[in-house]
């Protein structure tokens, strides 16, 4: 995906409903995946798109968030869907 930016951007409004002026700090944090960090409404969170080239599994992942939530010991997942998954900073 070329132009992931603009992607992660229009997911981020949709997700927060939100405009693109709402939207600060998209930084790539790096990876073989897509992961961004960036601030809306003063909070900061992260956002992941698999790559293409990625060998994970998206249903596996989040099933993994699910079995561990009761034990507070993963990221605070706000959002999962279509390889999508924000996470908020504290």
């Amino acid at each position: 995906m070329n132009n992931i930016k603009p992607y992660l951007q229009n997911e981020i409004k949709r997700i927060f409903g939100v405009q693109n002026a709402e939207i600060s700090k998209l930084k790539n944090l790096g990876g073989s995946n897509h992961v961004y960090s960036f601030i809306v409404k003063n909070e900061k969170y992260v956002i992941k798109k698999l790559s293409d080239k990625s060998i994970m599994d998206w249903k596996r992942e989040k099933a993994a968030y699910n079995s561990l939530k009761s034990f507070n010991i993963t990221d605070e997942l706000i959002f999962f869907d279509n390889g999508i998954k924000k996470i908020a900073m504290h």
